[in-house]
């Protein structure tokens, strides 16, 4: 007769084999989505050059269509991979130059969309005991986040600081952009979920579902401030925080 502590025991390793098992079915089946993708948007653009060709603008428009969902799909697929790695990672901590992260993925941001007016600025000097390859991943979607959603503002402004909250240190990144109900906050971390429709603002929804994913790998938390219309800013503190 097993004791209530092996049955325990017990029941977390049937529970981690499933979840294992969970996690492999899911990389497979993302790993076999690419090829098949490929190839249809491949085949995808050669047809709608054709179209273009023979002057078949709605057949072409179909066709575009078409392609945008096979990118959709690729998307997700990736972030399917993406998240399946972040739960894989043991985090490496060390000293990480948090603003020189951040001030690089901005000059990214920039030169990827070198027509944007966006007044950027990141505080000097901030660092963190943490692991260097998830740090940078947050912070490359959380500006990505907001300068997908300052896109309709002219110029627009996005900070990146920190400071102590009750004896903790946080660090945030603040946007003027377009904002949401922050009494829905909690969704805005599910993978996929959307404030706002597609016609507004690109992407599928994932950034913030990997930010989520990969804070409390570095044993971290993240809470996010926001109003539809005055922007957002996500603050995250580190556990092991101290450099």
């Amino acid at each position: 007769v097993l004791t209530r502590a092996q049955e325990r025991e017990l029941l977390s390793v049937d529970l981690a084999r499933a979840n294992g098992d969970i996690d492999s079915f899911t990389q497979s089946m993302a790993h076999e989505l690419r090829q098949p993708l490929i190839s249809a948007g491949g085949f995808g653009q050669l047809a709608k050059q054709q179209f273009v060709a023979a002057g078949d603008l709605q057949g072409a428009d179909y066709v575009e269509r078409v392609l945008k969902s096979v990118s959709q799909i690729s998307a997700i697929s990736d972030t399917v991979l993406e998240l399946a790695r972040i739960s894989r990672a043991a985090p490496r901590h060390r000293v990480v130059d948090i603003s020189a992260l951040a001030s690089a993925a901005l000059d990214t941001l920039q030169r990827r969309d070198p027509s944007r007016q966006v007044r950027a600025s990141v505080q000097p000097g901030m660092v963190a005991l943490t692991d260097p390859v998830l740090m940078k991943l947050v912070l490359a979607q959380l500006l990505d986040n907001a300068w997908k959603f300052t896109s309709t503002m002219n110029p627009a402004h996005i900070a990146v600081g920190s400071g102590d909250v009750g004896g903790q240190m946080h660090w945030w990144v603040r946007d003027d952009g377009a904002g949401f109900d922050a009494a829905s906050a909690d969704g805005v971390f599910q993978p996929f979920h959307r404030f706002h429709s597609a016609g507004e603002f690109s992407g599928i929804g994932a950034g913030l579902a990997i930010v989520k994913s990969a804070i409390p790998r570095m044993c971290g938390t993240v809470r996010v401030e926001s109003a539809p219309g005055q922007g957002a800013k996500f603050c995250f503190s580190l556990r092991h925080a101290a450099a």
